[in-house]
């Protein structure tokens, strides 16, 4: 209902108000990290190795971030501190996806 209402506002001509751009922006960032979510857990799951590279890649990255942007104030200092929480979360999931992969494997092993 929101994409109807602002695609009919853009193809009417009438500019878009702010409440109904929030909410289509919301919507579009929801779907993104659902999308990210299971990106991350599929290739943590399909391609430990890769994933063990970027988990450590990401790491590193951090650590620099946190390193030289830490006296940073203002809203530089938001965004890295929001971007090191994302960036967080899928270091988790992609762990998560080789703990799930390793785990079928030594039940595969197993049995």
């Amino acid at each position: 209902m929101i994409m109807q209402k602002t695609i009919g506002q853009l193809l009417g001509g009438q500019p878009i108000t702010t409440p109904d751009f929030l909410q289509l922006l919301t919507s579009v960032l929801v779907v993104m990290a659902i999308i990210d979510l299971i990106r991350n857990l599929i290739i943590g799951f399909l391609f430990p190795a890769h994933a063990t590279a970027h988990v450590i890649g990401e790491v590193l990255s951090l650590t620099l971030f946190c390193l030289f942007l830490k006296s940073t104030l203002g809203p530089i200092h938001h965004t890295v501190t929001e971007t090191i929480s994302s960036v967080c979360l899928s270091v988790v999931i992609m762990i998560f996806g080789i703990v799930v992969r390793a785990y079928v494997e030594w039940q595969e092993y197993n049995m």
